[in-house]
C-alpha cells in the first residue's frame, strides 16, 4: 500500500474517489541522486504492483489526455531499502521516489515552488514504517497513530484499509465546486453585520484610550488581529466598536496566517466583495468535508514548507567523506579509529522503519590538539521538536571550525572560562538526532546545556583532552552521529547510551564479564541511586515494589520512603493508563505489583538483589535483606514468585495448520530438523504455514477458552515436550475436542522448566477439566 508524502491517505483505486488514484512521482534514476525530477500525473489502476506506479514522465502529461500520455515510466515508490535500486554494472536503470496526490501536489506549490532535491533528500531522512508511511514527527492531521511494536515506537495509518478512510479524508481537497461558486457568485452586502448598533455618545467615545488613535491606525490594528481577536476588542472597545470594517480588512483574512489563508485561488480570482464572500465562508464551509480537508492539508503544506526552507542556504559544512548518498566523495580510510555516539541509526543497507538514517558524513581535523574557547551548537526546528544541526568551534587563535548545517539565527554559544583542550561532549540523543550538547572540559567538568537534554538518553563522548579530529553523520537536515578519536580503553561512562543521566565516575559496575561495557545494546542503560550516592536516606527506605506489566513484563522498581519526597524509581511504574509505551499482547491482559516491606529504622537494609535469566530475558527477582539476617522475597508466596517473562533476541518459530480439520486418516508424524536447531513435527499432505513469535507470546494465537485444558508433561532427552489437551474446541472449524498442540523444546532444558511457569501463570497448569485434575 502507498501513501501520499503529503496528506498521509491512500493513493489507491477507490470506485467514485478520482482524486485519490491520480499521483505525481518526485523521482530520480538510479544513483542520479542530483537529478531529482516531478513526473506528470498517473493513475493508480493503471500501476505495475502495489509499490509501483506509472507516471507520464513530462511533468505537463496527464495518463487521460486526448493525445495520449506521452512517454511513461514505472517508479517503485517510497522505498524502505532505497540503496537496492541504486545502479549497478549488470542491473537496468530504475526509477524510484516518493508518491503525491495530485490534488495535494497543487496545494503544495500554490503555497511555494519547493526546491526538488530538497524534497528529496527530506523524505530520504524520514522513516517509512511498516507500510511505506513517512513518519515526519507529526500526524498528518489525525491520518495517522504512533504505533509500539518495536524497541522505537513507528508511526503508521489510523487507516489500513482504504473503505474506512472517513469522509472528510476522502474529500478531494483541491477541486471544490462549492469553492469556485461562491467565489464566482459573491455580492456586495449592504450592511456590516460586525458593526454596533449602539451609538455611543461623545463622553463614552473619549473615555476609550483608542479614541487618541487616528482612523487609519486603527484600521492597521485591525488588519493585524485574527477575526475572534476583533470581536473581543470591539466587545471591549467602543471606538472599535464603531469602527467600520474596510475591505482591506477582509481581504487580510485571506493573506499568510490568517483564517482563510488555504484558500489561496482567491488571489488570483477575487471575488466582488471580499467581505461577503468571507461571511458566506463562514456558514457553508463550515460543515463542507472539501474544505476540511483543505484546511487540513495546507496546514501539512506550510509544516513541510517549514522544514524546506530551513535547508536553503545552510550546505553540510565539513570535509565530504563518501556514502551511499554521496558516492563522490573520497572514502573514509581511518573508520576504524573513530569511537562514535548515536541512537537508533539504520545502516544504509538496512530496513528504515524507524529511527534515523545518514545521509552525509563530514570530519574537522586539526593541526594540533584542539584548543577551544567557545562552542556554538545550531539548531533546527522539526515537526518532532528541535534538533541539532551543527557545530562550531572556535580555538585559541579566535579560528572558526564548522561541521554540518549552520543556521546563523538558532544557535546556542557555549563560552568557556579559559581556552582550553577538552575531552569530547556530552549528547542527549533522541532516536531521531541529537536534542542536546555540552563540552566536557580538560579536567572532566561539564559545561552547560546547548539545548534540552531533559527526557533524553545521554552519551558521554569523552577520551584524553588531545582532540585533534571530528567526524559527524547527517541526514538532509540535522546531527545523527558524532565521533571522536579512538580510545585506547572503552569503559561504561563513555560507551553506553545512559537514562536519566550519566552517571558520576568512581562507580564499579559490575556486569557479567566483570567492569566492561557490553559490545552491543540498543536501549539505554537506566540508573537510578535511591539512597542517593553517599546512601544517606537508606535507613528511612520503607518498602520495594516491583510493577509489572500485561500480565508478565517487569515494567519498574519503585522505592518508597517515610519521607515521600525522597521516593525514586526505575523504569516506569503503575498504573499503566492507555498512554504507557508498551504493546498489551494479552486478551486478559492485566498489571499487578509485588512489594517487599523493609524495615530501615530498624536497622534492615538492602543487600543485592538476585535475577532469573533465561538468554536475554528477566524472569524473576529476589532482594536481599541484611543487618537482621532477614532474606526477603519480593513476595509473601511460600514458592518463588514468577515476575517477568520477556520475548528472547531470537524468536522461536511455530508450525501449525492452516486446516484445522482433523482428516479421517490421521498422518504419521514426521520430525524435521532445521538448521537453527529448532525441530517441527508436522503430518503429510497438510498446507502449514510460519509465524514467528517469541515462547512468551505462543498461546495467544489460539484463543483458549479457560479452565478447560490440562497439560501432558513427559520427559526427552534433549529437552521436553508439552501438550496441551482442550476437553472444548479451541481452535477454529475443530471437529474434535482431542486436538493437542505441542511445543519441543531442543538444547537447553531450561526452556521447558521457563514455559512450564510461564503456563502456571496463565493459570493453565493443572486446572480441572470434566472433573479430572
Amino acid at each position: 500500500m502507498i501513501y501520499c508524502t503529503l496528506c498521509g491517505i491512500h493513493i489507491t483505486e477507490q470506485p467514485g474517489e478520482t482524486w485519490l488514484q491520480e499521483f505525481r512521482a518526485v523521482w530520480v534514476e538510479s544513483d542520479l541522486l542530483n537529478n531529482v525530477a516531478v513526473s506528470g500525473v498517473g493513475r493508480w489502476g493503471n500501476s505495475v504492483d502495489d509499490f509501483t506506479g506509472t507516471v507520464p514522465v513530462d511533468p505537463k502529461k496527464r495518463y487521460d489526455d486526448d493525445a495520449g500520455p506521452g512517454t511513461t515510466i514505472d517508479v517503485a515508490l517510497t522505498p524502505n531499502k532505497p540503496t537496492m535500486l541504486i545502479r549497478s554494472l549488470d542491473e537496468d536503470v530504475s526509477a524510484w521516489g516518493y508518491g503525491f496526490h495530485a490534488s495535494c501536489w497543487d496545494i503544495f506549490i500554490k503555497y511555494a515552488t519547493p526546491d526538488l532535491g530538497h524534497l528529496f533528500a527530506a523524505c530520504l531522512s524520514m522513516p517509512t514504517g511498516q507500510e511505506a508511511f513517512l513518519n515526519w514527527g507529526h500526524d498528518y492531521g489525525g491520518a495517522s497513530i504512533l504505533e509500539k511494536p518495536f524497541t522505537v515506537p513507528t508511526r503508521d495509518t489510523r487507516f489500513p484499509d482504504p473503505r474506512t478512510i472517513p469522509n472528510l479524508f476522502r474529500s478531494d481537497p483541491f477541486h471544490i465546486p462549492a469553492l469556485a461558486r461562491a467565489i464566482q457568485q459573491t455580492t456586495r452586502l449592504q450592511n456590516d453585520v460586525f458593526l454596533s448598533r449602539i451609538n455611543f455618545n461623545a463622553e463614552t467615545l473619549t473615555k476609550d484610550p483608542f479614541f487618541r488613535l487616528s482612523p487609519d491606525i486603527l484600521q492597521l490594528i485591525t488588519m493585524l488581529l485574527s477575526t475572534s481577536e476583533i470581536h473581543a476588542v470591539r466587545l471591549a472597545s467602543p471606538v472599535f466598536a464603531s469602527l467600520k470594517l474596510t475591505e482591506r480588512f477582509w481581504t487580510s483574512r485571506f493573506q499568510p496566517g490568517r483564517e482563510f489563508e488555504y484558500i489561496p485561488e482567491i488571489i488570483d480570482h477575487p471575488p466582488e466583495s471580499w467581505r461577503a464572500f468571507c461571511l458566506s465562508l463562514q456558514i457553508w464551509a463550515l460543515n463542507d468535508s472539501s474544505m476540511a480537508n483543505r484546511k487540513r492539508i495546507w496546514g501539512l503544506t506550510k509544516t513541510l514548507h517549514g522544514l524546506l526552507s530551513q535547508m536553503e542556504d545552510a550546505p553540510c559544512q565539513g570535509r565530504p567523506l563518501q556514502t551511499w548518498f554521496e558516492t563522490s566523495a573520497d572514502p573514509d580510510d581511518t573508520s576504524a579509529c573513530w569511537h562514535t555516539a548515536a541512537c537508533a541509526s539504520t545502516q544504509p543497507n538496512g530496513s528504515f522503519v524507524n529511527g534515523n538514517r545518514g545521509l552525509r558524513a563530514r570530519t574537522l581535523r586539526f593541526p594540533q590538539a584542539l584548543k577551544a574557547q567557545r562552542m556554538s551548537v545550531s539548531f533546527v526546528n522539526l515537526p518532532e521538536g528541535v534538533f541539532v544541526s551543527g557545530l562550531v568551534l572556535i580555538d585559541h587563535n579566535r579560528e572558526r571550525h564548522a561541521i554540518g548545517y549552520i543556521h546563523e539565527s538558532n544557535m546556542v554559544e557555549i563560552h568557556l572560562p579559559i581556552a582550553q583542550y577538552i575531552q569530547g561532549w556530552e549528547l542527549a540523543l533522541h532516536t531521531s538526532g541529537v536534542k542536546a550538547m555540552a563540552l566536557i572540559y580538560e579536567d572532566g567538568v561539564l559545561s552547560s546545556w546547548a539545548g534540552e537534554p531533559v527526557g533524553s538518553p545521554r552519551w558521554r563522548l569523552a577520551g584524553p583532552p588531545s582532540l585533534s579530529a571530528i567526524k559527524a553523520e547527517f541526514d538532509a537536515i540535522k546531527l545523527v552521529k558524532l565521533s571522536r578519536g579512538s580510545l585506547d580503553e572503552l569503559t561504561w561512562l563513555n560507551n553506553c547510551l545512559w537514562y536519566p543521566q550519566v552517571p558520576p565516575t568512581g562507580l564499579l559496575y559490575d556486569w557479567n564479564e566483570g567492569d566492561k561495557p557490553p559490545s552491543e545494546f540498543i536501549l539505554p542503560m537506566t540508573t537510578v541511586f535511591f539512597g542517593e550516592a553517599d546512601d544517606m536516606y537508606t535507613s528511612i527506605l520503607t518498602e520495594i515494589v516491583i510493577w509489572v506489566f500485561d500480565i508478565c513484563y517487569i515494567a519498574g522498581i519503585e522505592f518508597r520512603f517515610t519521607d515521600a519526597s525522597h521516593n525514586r524509581h526505575l523504569g516506569n511504574i503503575g498504573p499503566f493508563d492507555q498512554d504507557f509505551p508498551g504493546r498489551r499482547n494479552f486478551s486478559d491482559s492485566n498489571d499487578s505489583h509485588v512489594s517487599l516491606i523493609i524495615d530501615g529504622v530498624a536497622g534492615e537494609r538492602l543487600k543485592s538483589f538476585e535475577v532469573q535469566e533465561r538468554g536475554v530475558s528477566l524472569v524473576g527477582m529476589k532482594g536481599i535483606l541484611m543487618e537482621r539476617e532477614k532474606a526477603g522475597r519480593l513476595s509473601n508466596l511460600k514458592d518463588p514468585k514468577l515476575l517477568g517473562c520477556l520475548p528472547s533476541a531470537t524468536p522461536k518459530r511455530v508450525r501449525f495448520s492452516d486446516q484445522y480439520e482433523r482428516p479421517k486418516n490421521k498422518a504419521p508424524l514426521t520430525q524435521t530438523r532445521k538448521l537453527d536447531g529448532i525441530t517441527i513435527l508436522k503430518k503429510k499432505d497438510e498446507v502449514y504455514r510460519i509465524i514467528t513469535v517469541a515462547l512468551s507470546r505462543f498461546l495467544k494465537p489460539l484463543e483458549i477458552p479457560p479452565n478447560t485444558h490440562v497439560i501432558e508433561h513427559r520427559l526427552w532427552s534433549k529437552g521436553g515436550i508439552y501438550t496441551i489437551r482442550s476437553v472444548e474446541p479451541i481452535l477454529p472449524n475443530t471437529r474434535y475436542n482431542n486436538i493437542a498442540v505441542r511445543v519441543i523444546i531442543h538444547r537447553d532444558p531450561g526452556w521447558a522448566q521457563l514455559l512450564a511457569s510461564y503456563l502456571k501463570k496463565l493459570g493453565l497448569f493443572e486446572l480441572q477439566a470434566n472433573g479430572n485434575n
